[in-house]
């Protein structure tokens, strides 16, 4: 019985999983080292290997032989898993089985023991298709299961899925496998079917996959069947894409601003039961080949076709930018249209408007018609081994560089060695200078200091004479007789106020000719009358002194 070549190829061992080198590493060590969780999400675009690595983890758990972290398949679970016969393996849909009653079902199995093998493994593929009643079903059973239950849960859309599930579990991210992986997978495959296949078309098929194994080895079953040797062109034409020579002349169409030429062309691939968005996408191949100017963007065209295309390599690479940029608008306008046919139309003949006045961009394509194709081929090919030539000639300049600074390097420091005590004796002397040198400075420094503050002084007492201000007696007595009887001024007479840089204030008294009648007074009477008076004049706090 006939088996599709996705399925007949579907990886059994987790060592012939492609392009997802990181994930199967940790899952054969937890698998190794009986460190598995309860529950597991696989996340990423289809054809990566998610339903494949559920497959095979939900074997090696199980496995009663295992082969560093792999599944033997050949003992007897292994192979009842294989054969589709062991109950305790189940695969659930979650696009066709979403409801809360599926997941019910689920709940009332799961606190039943395995039948045959150590756990029973639940699969549930497109999980992100669950109604929001059956994720609240499942949440507690994935959060708390029995020990012998763990859920593999895969899905394309991580974003759709409550953050409730998502912490629940131990999440893979898988990646889009490169195109020489799939590339080499396809090789492998067609190798082993008798498919024969240029490497070109093998190439082609690889890109077209975008990342996915599946997809691949799907374009590649799909033309398998044709007779002789499968080419580039074969490819294209089984998968519908349009004809190369038609998109070059659109995108000439575009160029010349012909309008009538390119409403028929784009006709043309419409009848051929083209789709817009692929016309677009082969439309934006060609023409980024253009801009890029690389040879090795042209390896999914055949001959013919890249001398066609590097003709307009020489094109101005700013307008063709814009042009570029223009078609990346239309493809995103047009996933929100239903009739893309329209929407692409009217967006060429708008990027054929606005290249209208453009004479230089017509007259370079016209000018293209004389260029020898070859030499145009020649020319890229030759400039692509001038790069590389003087890639390794700077390479081999900074070998020389290296080598000879490394070995001036190890001449001085030879010479190092030998004068070590030379350098030394002159150090120490150059330490010795240095020291005398510093004293001196320390010492210069500190008579300047001295200075300074003597000049500083200087100015303060200059200028504390110069802002002493005398009050005479007159005023000071004026003021005691309205404050107290006369009786004071037999001992006071000679009372003098001093005010010193408005701030320092000072009563000063004299009396020469009678000292002892000071102690006729009350002493302290005496000084806070003083005080008083002095503070009525000036307003400030004052010192009282006196002098007999």
């Amino acid at each position: 019985m006939y088996q599709s070549l996705y399925k007949k190829y579907r990886p059994r061992l987790f060592d012939n999983i492609v392009g997802q080198e990181k994930v199967v590493e940790v899952l054969k060590n937890q698998i190794k080292n009986d460190r598995t969780g309860h529950a597991y999400l696989f996340t990423g675009v289809r054809g990566t290997g998610k339903t494949s690595i559920a497959k095979i983890m939900a074997q090696a758990v199980n496995c009663l032989n295992l082969k560093d972290g792999n599944p033997c398949n050949e003992c007897k679970i292994c192979k009842s898993i294989l054969e589709g016969n062991n109950t305790d393996i189940i695969e659930m849909d979650a696009a066709s089985n979403n409801g809360v009653d599926d997941i019910r079902s689920i709940k009332d199995e799961i606190s039943f023991l395995p039948t045959s093998s150590k756990y029973r493994v639940y699969i549930i593929d497109e999980v992100h298709m669950l109604s929001m009643g059956a994720f609240n079903a499942l949440l507690k059973t994935l959060e708390e299961p029995p020990s012998h239950v763990k859920f593999i849960l895969a899905t394309t859309e991580p974003q759709k899925l409550p953050a409730t599930i998502i912490s629940r579990c131990q999440r893979f991210e898988f990646i889009k496998i490169d195109e020489e992986k799939i590339y080499g997978l396809l090789k492998k495959i067609a190798v082993e079917m008798n498919i024969k296949i240029e490497d070109n078309a093998l190439k082609l098929i690889s890109i077209l996959a975008r990342g996915s194994a599946r997809d691949g080895i799907s374009i590649l079953e799909s033309i398998s069947n044709l007779s002789g040797e499968i080419k580039v062109k074969d490819v294209r034409n089984i998968i519908g894409m349009p004809e190369t020579k038609i998109i070059i002349d659109v995108f000439k169409n575009i160029l010349l601003s012909d309008s009538k030429t390119l409403i028929k062309n784009i006709n043309l691939l419409f009848n051929e039961g083209k789709e817009p968005i692929t016309i677009l996408t082969e439309l934006l191949n060609v023409i980024t080949a253009c801009y890029l100017e690389e040879s090795t963007t042209l390896s999914t065209y055949d001959e013919e076709e890249r001398k066609m295309i590097s003709k307009y390599f020489n094109l101005d690479k700013i307008e063709v930018y814009k042009i570029i940029k223009d078609i990346l608008n239309i493809i995103s306008d047009a996933k929100y249209v239903e009739d893309k046919k329209i929407i692409v139309l009217s967006g060429m003949l708008e990027i054929l408007e606005k290249n209208r006045n453009n004479k230089y961009l017509s007259n370079s394509v016209k000018n293209i018609e004389n260029i020898n194709v070859e030499n145009v081929l020649e020319k890229t090919l030759k400039e692509d081994v001038e790069v590389e030539n003087k890639k390794e000639i700077r390479e081999e300049e900074k070998r020389k560089t290296d080598k000879v600074r490394n070995t001036q390097k190890e001449e001085t420091e030879e010479k190092r060695k030998e004068n070590g005590s030379i350098l030394k004796e002159e150090r120490v002397d150059i330490n010795i200078e240095n020291k005398k040198s510093d004293l001196e400075q320390a010492k210069e420094n500190k008579e300047k200091i001295k200075k300074e503050e003597k000049n500083k002084k200087h100015q303060e007492e200059t200028k504390l004479e110069k802002n002493i201000k005398v009050l005479d007696t007159l005023t000071f007595r004026k003021y005691m007789i309205q404050m107290q009887n006369a009786k004071m001024f037999v001992a006071l007479s000679n009372a003098k106020i001093i005010l010193e840089n408005n701030e320092n204030l000072k009563v000063v008294l004299t009396n020469e000719s009678n000292p002892d009648n000071l102690e006729i007074l009350n002493k302290k009477e005496a000084l806070d009358l003083i005080s008083t008076v002095a503070e009525k004049i000036v307003n400030k706090k004052v010192k009282v002194e006196y002098v007999f």
